[in-house]
């Protein structure tokens, strides 16, 4: 069920919304990105301009979420991080593994995992990475 005009609104919900897709309801407009139209959609609107407010909002929201909540360390990464708070100068995974019992192989994959949430940084020196805490504001609380 499309009236007139539906095609050019729908064609400048593509043109300045990428990826997000509008039809008609029995009680107005509705948007939302890809796919077929789910029960819910997360923009409605009652006109072409309610609507594109509406998909605004919507991409406002999630800008303004965090991408990836805090997830917790895996125990390996916890020893790691405990032996590298613990050390005043940066350390290799071989001294990271010997220190905090855990296995070469688990203290390179720890530290790597760290390095990833930014929790620990790495230079090159030599044939070895040392690895350090990262500055105090990249840490979580």
């Amino acid at each position: 069920m499309t009236a007139p005009g539906d095609n050019a609104v729908f064609a400048a919900i593509d043109a300045n919304y990428p990826g997000w897709r509008a039809w008609r309801t029995d009680d107005g407009l509705a948007a939302r990105e890809g796919g077929t139209p789910p029960p819910g959609p997360p923009a409605r609107g009652d006109t072409p301009v309610a609507l594109m407010r509406g998909i605004e909002h919507v991409i406002r929201q999630r800008a303004s979420q965090p991408r990836c909540p805090a997830t917790r360390l895996r125990r390996s990464e916890q020893a790691a991080l405990d032996t590298l708070k613990a050390s005043s100068a940066p350390m290799s995974a071989r001294v990271v593994s010997d220190t905090s019992g855990l296995a070469l192989t688990t203290a390179t994959t720890a530290l790597a995992g760290l390095r990833a949430r930014g929790m620990a940084t790495r230079r090159n020196d030599g044939h070895v990475w040392p690895y350090s805490l990262a500055p105090a504001r990249a840490m979580p609380p």
